[in-house]
């Protein structure tokens, strides 16, 4: 397993988004009786992709800062898929930010086997502030976050 550090692309608007290059080794317990990864595999592989992504900017999906606690659970996941990937082949998957919103982070997910297309995604992320007392309560992405997964240095 091996990851690649954020870089920055230009979308077709102009806007600069990070994009994060992570490597996976399918292993035996992701794939199917046919021996080709599972479809359900995918997602996982992509939400572990994000985890180092966000890792590499200094935060997780759930954290601590300035005494709160935050959490970024999913609210919404879709892949499509376009050939069979199997036991032991090395996936390279890139994680873009597509948008960040008021809330939510969307990501693009392509994965990649030999420089060939296998799988694209998308998922929506929503930032919440956690609480034992109160159940999740969405809020307003902070400018040091958006800065940083805008592709920016934040604070």
């Amino acid at each position: 397993m091996r990851f690649t550090a954020p870089c920055c692309n230009n979308d077709f608007l102009g806007k600069v988004m990070s994009k994060f290059i992570y490597h996976r080794r399918v292993e035996f317990a992701d794939t199917d009786m046919a021996g080709m990864v599972h479809f359900s595999s995918y997602f996982c592989f992509l939400e572990e992709a994000e985890h180092h992504f966000l890792r590499s900017l200094g935060f997780s999906v759930m954290m601590q800062k300035d005494g709160k606690h935050y959490g970024m659970p999913r609210v919404s996941a879709q892949m499509d898929f376009t050939k069979p990937v199997k036991f032991e082949d090395v996936l390279e998957i890139h994680v873009t930010v597509e948008k960040v919103g008021n809330t939510s982070v969307a990501y693009l997910g392509e994965f990649f086997l030999q420089d060939q297309l296998v799988a694209k995604g998308r998922m929506v992320s929503v930032l919440c502030e956690m609480s034992r007392d109160c159940p999740a309560k969405t809020i307003p992405i902070p400018e040091w976050m958006r800065q940083k997964l805008l592709g920016g240095s934040g604070s």
